[in-house]
């Protein structure tokens, strides 16, 4: 019988909660109870877990400060998931990940918005192809920080 193919890794790229952090006590709470039902539904797919890597990619709202590159999240705040549950990984923001002969970029910021910040993107010159032209900026530009 076939076995399906599995994936050699599984990247979750935050924001991992739908409001903001905020640092207090009961923001910590929640934010680790969240991972906590995170690792115990990957607990339950076994099979999933044996040759596939979860990585983890904090977004802009997660804990850490809003500059790049992102620090991964901290097991205090996340419930120690990566020593519970094997082959999960607690990345940076951005992430470079080689996958055979490629190199993969992971990236989760709000580019237009700190592009125009620093009046290096004028709204009116976007035109209505908004996200082409901020790809456009960032691959002429050869990095994530124009």
């Amino acid at each position: 019988r076939d076995q399906p193919v599995l994936p050699r890794a599984i990247v979750m790229m935050g924001n991992f909660s739908k409001n903001p952090f905020v640092y207090s006590e009961a923001g910590i709470q929640s934010y680790r109870a969240s991972f906590t039902k995170l690792g115990n539904l990957l607990l339950n797919l076994p099979r999933l877990l044996k040759g596939t890597k979860i990585l983890t990619i904090p977004g802009p709202q997660d804990p850490g400060k809003d500059i790049m590159p992102k620090r991964p999240l901290s097991n205090e705040l996340t419930g120690g998931i990566a020593e519970q549950v094997p082959n999960v990984t607690h990345c940076t923001n951005p992430l470079r990940l080689r996958h055979f002969s490629r190199e993969l970029v992971f990236c989760r910021q709000d580019f237009l918005r700190k592009l125009r910040r620093s009046a290096v993107f004028p709204a009116a010159s976007a035109g209505a192809d908004v996200p082409t032209a901020v790809t456009r900026v960032l691959l002429e530009q050869g990095h994530l920080c124009p």
